[in-house]
Formats: C-alpha cells, sequence, structure tokens
C-alpha cells in the first residue's frame, strides 16, 4: 500500500468513526428523550388520579354528612316521624287551622328518595318566623321549595303555606328516629334576633323611601359654610345576604332586596347588580360570599348587606 492510499484509509476511516459516533449519539439522546417524555407523562397521570382520590374523598366526607342528616331508608317510617316533627314546630309556634299533608315518595334512581310535605296555617308575622326558624335549626336533608304568605280574613292574621321537600338516602345513619343533630344554617342563633326585625314589619304596605332632603337655604352670610348634601338613596345598604344553600353539587346564595322585595339567588360566577352595585360572585363559602368589585374583592357575611 502507497503512502496516498494509507492517508485515504486513514480518513475513510475517521469519518466513518464520526457517522458512527454521531448515530449513536443520535440513539442516544432519543431514548433519553422519549424516557423523559414518559416520566412527564407519568407524572402528569399520577397528579390526575391523586386529583380524583381527593375529589373522592371529599364527596365521600359529603355523603356521610348526607346520611347522617337523612330521614331513615324506611320511607313509611321516614313520612310518619318526619310529618310528626313538623306537627311539633306548628304547636310551638302556636299557628292555628294547621294541615300537614304528604304525597307519594318519589325514587330518583338508586340515590335517594324524595318525600314532599304540603303546609297550611293561620297565624301572625311572630308565629310564622318562630316556626321558621325552628325549622332553619333542625338538623334535617330538608328545604323548603316554596312559601306563600297572604293576608288573612282576620286583622293581623296571615294565611301561611309552604312545599316541604326530605330526602332519604339508603345508606342513613338513622335508621328508626330522626337526626337529633341540630343545623348550623342561621347567621343568628337567637329567635329574637329575627323576631325584632321581622315581626315588627307589614310586608303587605307598599314600599315607602326615605323623604327626600329639605331644600338648601340660601346663604347670606359669605362665612357660613354650605349644607352638606344628604347622599343619594343606595340601594344596595338594605340588600342582605340571606341564605347559603346547597342545589346539587353547587351551592347558592340568596341576597334579599328589601326596597323592592326581589331574593336573588345566585351562583359562583354569576354578576351581582343592585342599584349602583355591581360585581361578581367569586366565592360562596359556610356563612360567607366573596364578591369582585372592580378588581377588589370583598366579603359578606351572612346576614350582612352588600355595602355597609
Amino acid at each position: 500500500m502507497t503512502q496516498r492510499e494509507r492517508i485515504l484509509a486513514i480518513v475513510a476511516a475517521v469519518l466513518l468513526g464520526g457517522f458512527g459516533l454521531k448515530f449513536g449519539i443520535d440513539r442516544l439522546m432519543a431514548a433519553f428523550d422519549a424516557r423523559t417524555q414518559r416520566r412527564h407523562s407519568l407524572q402528569a397521570e399520577l397528579a390526575r388520579k391523586q386529583a380524583v382520590i381527593l375529589h373522592a374523598r371529599r364527596k365521600s366526607q359529603q355523603l356521610a354528612q348526607w346520611e347522617q342528616q337523612s330521614l331513615p331508608a324506611n320511607l313509611q317510617l321516614a313520612r310518619s316521624l318526619y310529618q310528626n316533627w313538623l306537627v311539633g314546630l306548628v304547636d310551638r309556634a302556636k299557628l292555628e287551622a294547621a294541615q300537614v299533608n304528604s304525597s307519594t315518595p318519589q325514587a330518583r334512581g338508586d340515590a335517594y328518595r324524595t318525600l314532599t310535605f304540603h303546609l297550611s296555617a293561620q297565624g301572625d308575622l311572630a308565629q310564622v318566623v318562630r316556626f321558621l326558624h325552628d325549622f332553619y335549626q333542625g338538623g334535617h336533608l330538608h328545604q323548603i321549595r316554596s312559601l306563600t304568605l297572604s293576608p288573612g280574613p282576620a286583622g293581623r292574621k296571615l294565611a301561611f303555606s309552604a312545599t316541604i321537600e326530605a330526602l332519604s338516602l339508603p345508606g342513613a345513619a338513622h335508621a328508626d328516629r330522626l337526626n337529633d343533630q341540630p343545623a348550623q344554617r342561621l347567621a343568628r342563633g337567637g329567635l329574637e334576633s329575627y323576631l325584632q326585625p321581622i315581626a315588627n314589619r307589614n310586608f303587605f304596605e307598599p314600599y315607602v323611601p326615605p323623604p327626600p332632603p329639605p331644600p338648601r337655604q340660601q346663604v347670606t352670610e359669605p362665612q357660613t359654610p354650605p349644607r352638606p348634601r344628604t347622599p343619594p338613596f343606595d340601594v344596595a345598604r338594605y340588600a342582605f345576604l340571606t341564605a347559603i344553600l346547597h342545589v346539587g353539587d353547587e351551592r347558592e346564595a340568596w341576597i334579599s332586596v328589601r326596597p323592592t322585595g326581589e331574593t336573588l339567588r345566585l351562583r359562583q360566577g354569576d354578576a351581582v347588580r343592585v342599584g349602583a352595585f355591581e360585581g361578581t360572585l367569586r366565592r360562596i363559602g359556610d356563612r360567607h360570599i366573596e364578591i369582585d368589585c372592580d378588581g377588589t374583592p370583598c366579603q359578606v357575611a351572612l346576614g350582612s348587606s352588600l355595602r355597609r
């Protein structure tokens, strides 16, 4: 082999070695990238499954609470016990001409059964407040679906009617009795705190706004400062957060606008518009809500108004 051939052979070997090395490095990097991608995919799958487990634990805790509040699984016994409980509330409130009836229970698949009760009675506003206070203190899986108050035939007596829905779960914690643990639904615990602002009002009189401010008198002396103007009537100061309910899997906040008699039933993400007050309902907690007002978060507790 000549010197020239020897040099060409060396060059060819170096080139072949370089190509082989590049091919090996490319295969190694591809395998490393595939392994990294696989690790990221497994980590994402693990995070998803952990979120599912956490969600299931929370739902399990919620289901356990519902089973504690549920009427007994025996529908005939549940209907009898709950109807007697309603009659006891009526007697304690001293409502008159009371009737409590129930319709045939309705099955909602295998998840729960619905029992509907119809109540009618007569009494003054204080007696109605006493009944509602005792009702919402009851730790049962129930709610008032509709409530009607109308002027009765005799003075301050009111005709009171309500449709009440209670649930019975197959895994109810109590087989032969109702739950005896009180609920924590009311913003104020004592009955008197509700009688004072509610029972002393006549709901059937039209709303009368506050009188306008008197006209500003002519200033005769320059050194006498003018009287400050009375601020305009703010409806939001008389809009109160009255209830936070569970409707299905979501929470619902009820805001009572007293000047108009309107009740806003809002869920997370809904717009809140009361008079000049505008915002977005960002979160519904157990005893308060959070509203985003022009980028500024504010909290409203149960029983409080939108603007203080």
